[in-house]
């Protein structure tokens, strides 16, 4: 028998709104989670394939000092709005006129670009989200970089290479840790044509000067060509390793339908359980009471 409470609603009644109260308050939790706008990712950055350059037998040139390892200029900026970090994921060089290896890239240095192909300083070892070589750029700031192979590679002539790279947020130490969101694609490659080493390592070079917001978006002419901004079938890193090798797509928001008892929409990932109900309501459930025989 449904026993009617003091303001007439039956415990059946009671039990059904208690069961859908938990659904509506989920979904008001999530709302903040679907509003959050993805940071802009930054401008590619400037790789100087024409600066580029290679170091000649005696070990004497370049920024590492190590015979024949070429070497590549780039220039970095971040208008974002946020700190960024610039991870370097991996590097591949080969001589000209050789097909491209099949090995996994493997990791580069870093050093930083003063006016010289020879005097480098310092060298850049700070590793950061998924272990990889890091620059971190407060929003507004620009760096002229080098990317130097490290070890020889046998040759002194006209070689070839490809990057991989990738924009993510610092980390938060935790618990519960934080941060490491990739910014735009898992990964951006950027490869050219060729690379003609005009000296040996050894000359001056003018790095990129202009960091401004209004040239957020220009980039040096000729310096960006064949540069990809696509995904390579190649991925030498795990999901462990980088946190994220996919683009994670925006989830669909849950519908703003206002929920109530009349209309309950249950929650969009699983149907909460209904709070315990007496035993009372329980066989009140279960066994339907007959009608009272009149006379």
């Amino acid at each position: 028998m449904t026993e009617p409470t003091k303001s007439g609603i039956s415990r059946r009644a009671l039990a059904k709104g208690a069961a859908w109260s938990v659904p509506a308050a989920a979904v008001v939790a999530a709302a903040p989670a679907y509003a959050k706008s993805p940071v802009p990712p930054p401008p590619p950055p400037v790789f100087n394939w024409a600066a580029g350059c290679a170091t000649v037998g005696n070990g004497k040139g370049g920024c590492n000092g190590v015979d024949k390892t070429p070497q590549v200029p780039v220039f970095i900026k971040n208008f974002s709005g946020q700190t960024l970090q610039f991870q370097i994921l991996g590097a591949r060089f080969w001589k000209d006129g050789d097909p491209e290896p099949t090995t996994a890239l493997t990791t580069p240095q870093i050093w930083t670009n003063t006016g010289y192909q020879d005097r480098c300083s310092p060298r850049l070892t700070t590793t950061g989200c998924g272990g990889y070589l890091t620059v971190t750029l407060e929003s507004g700031t620009c760096a002229n970089l080098w990317i130097v192979r490290e070890a020889a590679l046998g040759s002194s002539d006209a070689f070839r290479a490809r990057f991989r790279y990738r924009w993510v947020t610092p980390p938060i130490p935790g618990p519960p840790a934080a941060g490491c969101e990739v910014v735009g694609s898992a990964y951006y490659e950027a490869t050219p044509t060729v690379i003609i080493p005009s000296n040996n390592c050894v000359s001056a070079v003018t790095p990129t000067t202009e960091c401004s917001a209004s040239a957020r978006g220009a980039q040096t002419s000729g310096n960006t060509a064949a540069q990809s901004a696509t995904q390579a079938t190649e991925q030498p890193v795990t999901l462990d390793e980088v946190g994220a090798t996919t683009p994670t797509p925006e989830p669909t928001p849950p519908s703003t339908q206002e929920v109530g008892p009349s209309t309950p929409t249950p929650a969009p990932t699983s149907t909460p359980e209904p709070p315990a109900i007496t035993p009372e309501a329980s066989l009140a459930e279960a066994t339907p009471t007959p009608a009272p025989v009149e006379g």
